[in-house]
């Protein structure tokens, strides 16, 4: 099975989009004119392209795939893709402390940058997991998440980080500076 992609602001459009939603894996592509870039002005050797051949830049999997999405794109939405997205897009300086997750997120003009980010440069795509009755676990699913990620090596998952190495080192860098810089 493949992902049938959407641009997101078409996907506001299409009330039939989610109709068949369920659990499932998810992806975040670039759209084909768009790149993820991070610069860094205090130290240009922290500077790196997330752009992919295949544009794939976030899997990840979902009880109810429509939820998820939603969740993604909320302002103030504290999902690990706009954690990571928010610092790529270097508003590592707009963090703000999340004492009780021990994390951060991003002020309310950069939370809105970053959905109006997502809206403009990327696509979403999902694939059911349609195992039988049996399988229809959350570690089979979790599974199915994994051998996605080994095969379109997402640039900002951090997870099987063994097979996905390309972009690691950077999406920890990122977190990190904005970890230190919250406040």
């Amino acid at each position: 099975m493949e992902f049938k992609f959407k641009k997101i602001l078409d996907i506001y459009d299409d009330k039939s989009f989610f109709n068949d939603d369920g659990a499932g894996v998810y992806c975040w592509k670039l759209t084909c004119n768009s790149k993820l870039v991070f610069e860094y002005p205090e130290d240009d050797d922290l500077n790196h392209d997330f752009t992919n051949e295949n544009k794939v830049i976030y899997i990840g999997k979902a009880e109810k795939v429509s939820e998820r999405f939603s969740d993604h794109l909320e302002i103030q939405g504290k999902t690990t893709l706009r954690l990571v997205l928010g610092g790529v897009l270097n508003f590592v300086n707009n963090c703000i402390a999340n004492y009780s997750y021990g994390s951060y997120y991003f002020d309310i003009n950069s939370e809105k940058e970053i959905t109006n980010w997502m809206e403009n440069n990327l696509e979403f795509g999902y694939i059911l997991y349609k195992g039988d009755t049996i399988l229809k676990s959350y570690d089979t699913l979790k599974k199915y998440e994994d051998s996605l990620i080994i095969k379109y090596q997402p640039s900002l998952n951090s997870k099987k980080r063994e097979e996905n190495k390309l972009h690691f080192d950077s999406v920890r860098t990122i977190r990190r500076l904005c970890k230190k810089d919250a406040h």
